[in-house]
């Protein structure tokens, strides 16, 4: 029955059989899971986020930021980036004090093969599409030349060199690995490894997005990028778009690959070079240096040395990216604004209470002489009944002394009614309301200096749980 089925199996039916058998045995193997102080990690980064997060939106709400400042761009540059970032350090210990460098490209642009022919390595390559993962090489003593995988979820299984083949699109026929994986990891003893760190990623603008999309993720961790040109058909506008928009200013290296495939002249390839430079020119894109490799022994060779020499550089310029250290240098930032902020409103309410003392010495100086007139008039107007009831209380008419009294009296009633017109006259009514108006200006400093201590405080907060 075996036979027979095997007579109208296609090598490709038998390849492809091979491939499921293999890959299942893979999946049956013990997986570590992600551990603990990992997800602890990454709780207490989104924590830390929404502490952040918070802080800046009650410092935009004091409406004292620059209108050209967006919370949310600072956001993800200065606090979502660097902590993704550390996430990435503690899930890959190999990241932490590493010059990451990145081999980027199109598909099939030789990305691997160059990797491989460097480091000597093994990882599958082919004509055709060929890396599904992204794949990092770093220092470690590897003896039995052992890869992790890691899925999803953070766990981590351990595949031999023979099961690392297994991970090649060509090989397993378009396998959706990124729905399952999100990168394999494998430790090398070459000297170049010793201060930095390789990922060697899936090619870009394949069909299938989901394995494209790990080398998105990849830009946010890593610190050069080797872009891989195939001198035979030019580098495209898309290439082009995604270099400026997503790689922003990392410095970039291109390295052209087949320059000695069959049917290319050292001139026409020459030339191919010089059209790809000019549009990236014109495109505004600063290169840090170009590259060349080939299949041929003396082009390898060749690339060898230079990829080495300007690896070396890079090593030597490169300093260790500390993600913590960036966003506590954004947080002293915001302390020094906030203390900043609080001295001068501090300032500026202390100049408005003595310009409300003085105003109100004056309103009250014009309330004064209004007071008196007042009181002038009350005295008129008791002199007058006292007279009444004393004088002229059993009397048909007030005559003689009495009368006297009562004609005085009004008289000096009109002259102190005319003094309280006066007096009216002089009130500065534009002083009453610039003394409302700083009353409620010396409140909502008030309130700014109090928001801001309080903001003060949540940072402090923050910075002491770094410092312990």
């Amino acid at each position: 029955m075996n036979d027979e089925l095997n007579q109208h199996l296609t090598d490709s039916d038998i390849q492809h059989l091979s491939f499921i058998k293999a890959f299942q045995s893979l999946l049956n193997e013990s997986i570590e899971p992600e551990s603990k102080e990992i997800r602890d990690t990454k709780l207490a980064c989104e924590a830390l986020k929404f502490q952040i997060r918070d802080i800046l939106e009650r410092i935009n709400a004091l409406d004292v930021l620059n209108d050209n400042i967006s919370v949310i761009s600072i956001c993800e540059h200065d606090v979502d980036l660097p902590l993704r970032r550390y996430i990435e350090q503690c899930k890959k210990p190999w990241l932490k004090d590493k010059l990451t460098i990145a081999l980027m490209g199109h598909l099939k642009t030789g990305k691997t093969s160059a990797m491989n022919c460097y480091f000597g390595e093994d990882f599958p390559t082919s004509t055709e599409e060929a890396t599904a993962l992204a794949t990092y090489l770093y220092y470690s003593n590897n003896p039995n030349q052992t890869a992790s995988l890691v899925d999803k979820e953070g766990g981590v299984q351990k595949i031999n060199s023979e099961q690392l083949q297994l991970f090649s699109l060509e090989k397993s026929f378009n396998f959706p690995f990124a729905r399952m994986f999100s990168y394999i990891a494998k430790g090398s003893k070459h000297p170049a490894l010793s201060d930095m760190t390789f990922i060697d990623t899936p090619g870009l603008f394949s069909s299938n997005s989901e394995h494209a999309y790990t080398t998105y993720k990849v830009l946010d961790y890593c610190d050069v990028i080797f872009w891989f040109v195939d001198c035979r058909k030019s580098i495209s506008e898309k290439e082009i778009t995604f270099i400026k928009e997503q790689i922003g200013n990392k410095p970039v290296y291109i390295i052209f690959s087949f320059v000695d495939a069959r049917g290319t002249t050292e001139s026409g390839t020459h030339k191919a070079q010089e059209v790809i430079k000019q549009k990236l020119t014109e495109a505004g894109i600063a290169i840090q240096g170009y590259l060349q490799f080939g299949r041929k022994n003396s082009a390898q060779e060749r690339f060898k040395k230079e990829f080495g020499e300007t690896i070396e550089s890079l090593g030597k310029d490169h300093q260790a990216v500390n993600p913590i250290h960036e966003v506590i240098s954004l947080l002293l930032a915001l302390q020094e604004l906030v203390l900043s902020m609080q001295q001068d409103a501090t300032k500026m309410m202390n100049e408005q209470k003595n310009n409300l003392e003085e105003i109100g010495n004056n309103i009250k100086g014009a309330t004064r002489s209004v007071q008196s007139a007042f009181s002038s008039v009350g005295d008129r107007f008791s002199n007058m009944i006292d007279t009444l009831d004393n004088r002229c209380a059993n009397v048909t008419f007030c005559t003689g002394g009495a009368y006297n009294t009562l004609r005085s009296n009004v008289s000096q009633l009109a002259s102190s009614l005319q003094s309280i017109a006066e007096a009216w006259d002089n009130v500065d009514y534009s002083i009453i309301a610039q003394y409302g108006t700083l009353s409620a200006n010396i409140e909502r400093l008030d309130d700014i200096i109090k928001r801001l201590d309080a903001i003060n405080s949540d940072i402090n907060n923050i910075l002491n749980k770094f410092k312990s």
